[in-house]
Parts: structure tokens; C-alpha cells; sequence
């Protein structure tokens, strides 16, 4: 960090918006004069506080997790300047409104705003993510499509691994690139023969894909636990939940009123995929079993905030309940990892392990591959096929032992 430079969180109380709330900034000082930049919050005094004290609870966490990240990125852009300007400042980390049809920033910028109309979150900050690591790698104000090349997306590869990102995130950041190409195209904004990915090209590098699992005898360990106190109990409910109700998805969890039972299922859309099969959604249906009964009646909050989980409050925005669901997960994960060592599970547990474990237990009971994808609510086989993990290790010793 450049010694003349400092960044500050801080609420500015020059000015109260309509419900009273006081935006949060960061604050650049150099040289003794001060700049305020937006990081989209608002808070009151007392949530300010909160969320920069020593330890702040439930959907706060998320704003102080969300708040430092951001003045990461301004002390990053700041480490990477020659000199420091504030005009400069500007345009990297608050790029100005721009009009080139050309510029991949410009259509990262219009993409993130239709995300956050469609109440697609997760996503636009994913997109957001990508756009503000790419601004810093460039240290420019425009990026032309014809300036992403294949060299470029190489070298900006080996950027983001150098700078401690992972493979996984990698990934995920080349892929929204790569979405924004295709939209360029599909809107002639560019010609086909400027797209820097496919085979001879540019291949976007794969995570690592570790399988997550369980038996059914490790599963079994976790059914039969008894839970020293009320919030070991409720994570390993909800894990257990997710696990006999196909795999559900935490989100789709999370959201989960009384309507969605009808006689002994669970009928529901995936949250994940409602927009993008519109035309044919997919409606997934899970009987509830006994084990899912026993859970439901322990904890349905249906009387407080109309969910069965008390997980979302009533009124919260989109972007609330996203917090208040990572939030969630993360609580879960916490426990869930701790209960699964006190019963001699090595293997990292979260909540996505349930989902693939429903899917791996079924295969290897003996359940078709379409079952499965219909379970899981895929609209392709092969993306079911992705989920199952590999054959234990004593089926591949039996059917290696019949070619002696």
C-alpha cells in the first residue's frame, strides 16, 4: 500500500437518504484531500457499528465480508498505479459511463443490471466479480473485444493464479467472459471470427473435481448421532433433509412454503433453472419419507415468516435473502463438519455433499441414470453423469479379481 495513500470504510453522514439510512463508502485520502466512493450500502448507525465490530451476527457478516472485499479491490488498484492520480482511481475502480458497443466492460456493466431486475444475485455478483478483476488486470477504460485474444486470456490466467485465485475461480471468471462473447455475437456486435475460445483456441481450464460422496455407511453414522445441542441438531437436520428430499438444493430449501406440499410430496422448480426453462419448467417431485416427515414437523416455521425453515424472513429484498441463505450454508458447513469428525468421517462434508451423495447411493443401489437426472431435476443426462461419483473401491477390487 502506498504510503500517502489510505482507504477508510466509513458511513457518510453528509447526507440521510429517504428511510434514513446513511450511505457506506470508502473513503481515498491523498495528500491530505478526501474522496468518497459508493459501495451500495446503506445502514444505520447502530448496523454500521455492528458490522464494523469485532464480530458481527447474521446478515451483517455478509455486509462487513462484502464491504472489506470491496476496499480490497481499491487497495489493490491503488498498489498497482504508478502514481496515483484520483482521476485515475476513477476510472479504474469507478469506470465512467461508457457507449462503445465494442467495449466487453460496457456489456459486462448492462449484463450485471439485467441480472440484478431478474433478481438473478448470486449471479450478477459472480459477473461483478469478473468485471472488477478484469478492470484491475487491464488498467485501462475500455477493453475492445478485438483485444481479447487468446494471448491475452492466457495472460490473464496466469494472472489471476499468481495473485492466489484458484483454478475453480478461474474458471468461473472465464466462463462470464466467455458469456459476454456469446452475447456480443448473437447481437452482431462482433463477427464469429473474433471469438478467442474453442478447440485451438483459448480452453477455459477445469477445477479441480473432487468427489464429495458419502456412503451409506457413512451416512448412516450421521443419521444415528444424537446432537449435543440445539444448533447441531438443526444443521444436522437440514443436511439430512437435503439429502432424503433428492438432493435439494439449499436455496430451494431456504424457500420452501406449504404450498409446495401437495398430499405426500414435495413438489417444486429449481431456483436455479425457473428462468432458463421457462418454456418447459421442470417440476421436480420428492415423496416425503419418514425421515423427511420427522424433520418437518420439528421444524416447521410456517406460523412466523410463511417458510418451513426458519431460514428467510418475511419482506427481505432479493439481495438480503441471498445473504441470509450463505449465511445459513456457512453455519450448516461449521457443524456439519464438526459432527462428521466426532463420528470418524474424514471426508470434508458441506452442504453440496448431500446432493451428490443422493445421487452416488442411488447408483450404486442400482437406479438408472434417467431416474436420477428426473430426481435431480437436470434436463440432460450428461450433466447427471457429472454429479455420480466413481465406483467404490471394493466393486472395482471384485470385478478386477473375475479377469484372474
Amino acid at each position: 500500500m502506498k504510503t500517502n495513500v489510505t482507504t477508510c470504510i466509513t458511513l457518510d453522514t453528509r447526507r440521510k437518504l429517504n428511510n434514513c439510512l446513511l450511505p457506506v463508502k470508502i473513503r481515498i485520502t491523498f495528500i491530505r484531500s478526501s474522496r468518497y466512493y459508493s459501495t451500495g450500502y446503506a445502514l444505520s448507525r447502530t448496523d454500521f457499528k455492528k458490522v464494523m465490530g469485532i464480530a458481527p451476527r447474521k446478515h451483517l457478516k455478509i455486509i462487513r465480508k462484502n464491504l472489506v472485499e470491496k476496499e480490497e479491490i481499491a487497495r489493490s488498484i491503488i498498489e498497482e498505479m504508478d502514481e496515483f492520480t484520483f482521476q485515475k482511481f476513477n476510472k479504474l475502480f469507478r469506470p465512467q459511463k461508457r457507449e462503445r458497443q465494442d467495449d466487453l466492460f460496457s456489456l459486462f456493466e448492462s449484463k450485471i443490471k439485467r441480472l440484478n431486475r431478474q433478481e438473478r444475485i448470486k449471479t450478477a455478483r459472480s459477473n461483478q466479480n469478473t468485471l472488477s478483476t478484469l478492470i484491475l488486470f487491464t488498467n485501462k477504460e475500455f477493453l475492445p473485444f478485438k483485444k481479447v485474444t487468446v494471448q491475452y486470456l492466457e495472460n490473464f490466467e496466469y494472472w489471476m493464479i499468481k495473485q492466489g485465485r484458484s483454478p475453480t475461480t478461474v474458471g468461473i471468471y472465464c466462463r462470464n467472459i466467455r458469456s459476454i462473447f456469446n452475447d456480443a455475437i448473437a447481437e452482431g456486435i462482433i463477427k464469429p471470427e473474433h471469438y478467442p475460445f474453442g478447440r485451438r483456441k483459448y480452453q477455459i481450464p477445469a477445477g479441480k473435481n473432487v468427489k464429495k460422496a458419502l456412503t451409506k455407511n457413512e451416512i448412516k453414522l450421521l443419521i444415528e448421532y444424537q446432537p449435543k445441542n440445539d444448533i447441531e441438531e438443526y444443521s444436522l437436520d437440514l443436511w439430512l433433509f437435503s439429502y432424503f428430499a433428492n438432493g435439494m438444493n439449499f436455496t430451494d430449501m431456504a424457500r420452501l412454503t406449504p404450498d409446495h406440499i401437495v398430499d405426500d410430496f414435495i413438489v417444486f422448480i429449481r431456483s436455479k433453472t425457473k428462468r432458463s426453462n421457462k418454456s418447459k419448467p421442470v417440476l421436480i417431485k420428492v415423496f416425503i419419507n419418514e425421515g423427511m416427515q420427522k424433520i418437518l414437523s420439528k421444524w416447521n416455521n410456517t406460523d412466523a415468516n410463511g417458510y418451513i425453515f426458519p431460514i428467510l424472513d418475511k419482506g427481505l429484498s432479493p439481495e438480503k435473502q441471498v445473504d441470509k441463505i450463505e449465511l445459513a450454508i456457512r453455519s450448516v458447513n461449521r457443524h456439519i463438519r464438526k459432527i462428521s469428525k466426532k463420528v470418524g468421517i474424514q471426508k470434508k462434508i458441506t452442504t453440496y455433499t448431500a446432493r451428490h451423495s443422493f445421487s452416488t447411493v442411488l447408483k450404486r443401489s442400482g437406479a438408472s441414470i434417467e431416474f436420477i437426472s428426473e430426481s435431480l431435476g437436470h434436463s440432460s443426462i450428461l450433466t447427471t453423469r457429472a454429479y455420480l461419483d466413481s465406483f467404490a473401491d471394493e466393486d472395482k477390487k471384485k470385478w478386477s479379481e473375475k479377469l484372474l
